[in-house]
């Protein structure tokens, strides 16, 4: 398979700038895990993803954001104890974004629509692990 030398390049540059990042992450994967708790720790997430990113951070572009490379291979960056739920948050957020249109969905019909991304990542996972195992 013929991958352009244009792509190798951005994903060198997204694995460069993985470290870098990794605060973004954090930010933005707290949102899309407090999406499936209760509303006050939504609100929370959402008021440091805007007080640590600007104001113009908002649900959909914490989502937009770890659902892509980036947010993976910032991941990679985090220590063994929180590498898990950054992890999560990106399989969560790119299984959402796969299966609706994350910018016109309502909060509730999102947390939905990543409880079932949810299940479906934890299954994958205990699949994984079951054949290495």
């Amino acid at each position: 398979m013929h991958i352009p030398a244009s792509t190798r390049r951005k994903t060198e540059q997204q694995r460069r700038d993985a470290a870098r990042e990794l605060p973004k992450t954090r930010l933005c994967g707290r949102v899309v895990l407090a999406v499936l708790s209760g509303p006050g720790e939504l609100d929370q997430a959402l008021a440091g993803l805007r007080s640590g990113l600007g104001g113009s951070w908002h649900l959909v572009t914490a989502f937009q954001f770890m659902s892509g490379q980036q947010a993976f291979f910032s991941a990679q960056c985090e220590v063994d104890t929180a590498k898990s739920d950054l992890l999560l948050a990106h399989r969560i957020a790119k299984a959402a974004a796969d299966a609706q249109a994350i910018t016109r969905l309502d909060l509730e019909v999102l947390r939905a629509v990543c409880a079932e991304a949810k299940v479906k990542v934890e299954h994958s996972v205990a699949d994984v692990e079951a054949q290495h195992g």
